[in-house]
Parts: structure tokens; sequence; C-alpha cells
């Protein structure tokens, strides 16, 4: 088989070396161009015209569906393959328009199975770029006040909030964080069904999509949303609140 052309694109610096490395030790992989945004991706791409390319979801500024979108056209003969943190959204819209993806950190045996199923790609369904479009335009963003005006965000994206009297610090993916002029139960009647919040202590709520341990004995849980880790302290009065997840 012929070499495999490659192009990675991510911003951040350290996500984008491991993931070379790994390519590296796959021989019939050749990296022939790497991004860490948007608008010098799109310029690679045209340039080389890779086979498949890795494609990290979220990059600030610009996403990776932005990429998706700028080259509706000229995508045909490539492959692209997700690399996401885990957000439901996103993932429900690549899986519905049959493209792969991969959930950082990448697996090496993970990216194994990503090449094996590119090299077959003919017995699955040929992904739609302009379904995967449709598919996120669906993703209802929410406005929250702010002193000055407004946040357009994505519930999903949401790590956790933090109340302060009538204010509420809200905590997201990218490092992005801001203030709302909201209450914490305005915020949660906002957003409804839109996120799957858990309410830890009278003052905090966080994204259970972004849980992965709880520590009954020091009441703390901890958050991981790509490569931040957060602890927060549970109250006594929302123990119990776990043992329903």
């Amino acid at each position: 088989m012929r070499s495999i052309k490659a192009m990675v694109i991510d911003d951040e610096q350290e996500a984008k070396d491991v993931l070379l490395a790994m390519l590296k030790k796959i021989p019939e992989i050749d990296v022939v161009a790497t991004a860490s945004d948007v608008d010098s991706a799109i310029l690679e791409f045209l340039e080389h015209k890779p086979d498949i390319v890795f494609l990290d979801v979220q990059m600030p500024r610009k996403d990776g569906f932005a990429f998706v979108e700028a080259l509706h056209t000229s995508l045909n003969d490539t492959t692209i393959i997700f690399i996401t943190a885990y957000q439901r959204y996103a993932i429900d819209a690549i899986k519905h328009s049959a493209f792969d993806f991969l959930l950082k950190p990448v697996a090496p045996l993970e990216l194994i199975r990503a090449i094996d199923r590119y090299k077959e790609k003919h017995k699955f369904d040929k992904p739609d770029i302009g379904k995967l479009l449709d598919n996120l335009k669906k993703n209802n963003k929410v406005k929250l006040k702010t002193r000055t005006g407004f946040e357009l965000i994505n519930p999903e994206e949401i790590i956790y909030i933090e109340a302060e009297s009538n204010y509420a610090h809200v905590h997201m993916l990218l490092d992005r964080e801001f203030v709302v002029t909201q209450t914490l139960k305005n915020l949660k009647s906002i957003l409804g069904e839109n996120a799957p919040l858990l309410q830890i202590s009278r003052s905090t709520v966080i994204n259970t999509n972004f849980l992965v341990s709880f520590d009954r004995i020091h009441r703390k849980c901890k958050l991981i949303a790509g490569q931040n880790a957060f602890e927060l302290k549970v109250s006594r009065e929302r123990l119990k609140e776990f043992d329903k997840i």
C-alpha cells in the first residue's frame, strides 16, 4: 500500500507532539503538514492535499468545524478524524454524519484502529459534510447576561459555575471564564436540559461530563477538561447526589 499522507491540526503543542510521535511509529503514515489554527491549516491543506486530517475540535477563535466548513467542497478525497475532549453535542454530530473521531488524550491503540478503519473505509458510510454542519447548527446556544452585555455559550462547554451573591463565575473549556449577573438558581433554570449540571454545594454547580472521581471521605470531586484538572469541595448536604449518578 502506498504511504498515507497525514496532517495534524491542534493548537495545543504538547498534544500535537504526542500525536506526531505516535504517528511516526506507524510505517505507512507520512505526516506532510501540521498547523495550530484554522487559517494556517487551510493553506497547508490546499498545498499538501493530505489523505487524512487529524483535526482538533476545540481551538480558540475558530474551531475544527470551521475548517471543515471552509473547505467543504475540497474534502471529497480526504478523511477527517476529529480529536476531541468529551462533548456530547459534538460527538453526536460527528457520529451521525459518519465521521470518525478520537477522544483526548489519544490512546495509541485507538489511533491504530482509526488508521485501520481508514484503510477499510469502503465498508463504511461516506461521511456527509453537509449533514455534519446542519447537525452542528441545530446545537442551540444560550445567552447569559454580564455586566457589560452578554455571552453566547454552548452549555455543554461549561465545566463548573461558582456563585457569589447575585453574581456567578462561569468556567468553560479553552480557559474561558466570565462573570454573569445572574443567581445560581436563575442560571440552572436558563440552562435547563442543555447540560448535565449537578449542584455540589450551595454555591457550586458542576458539569458531570467532566467529572472523573469523587472522594466521599474528604468531600471532594475532581473534574478534568482537556489539560486542566479541578478539585472542588462537596457539601455534606449534597453527598447523596453522587449516589444517583
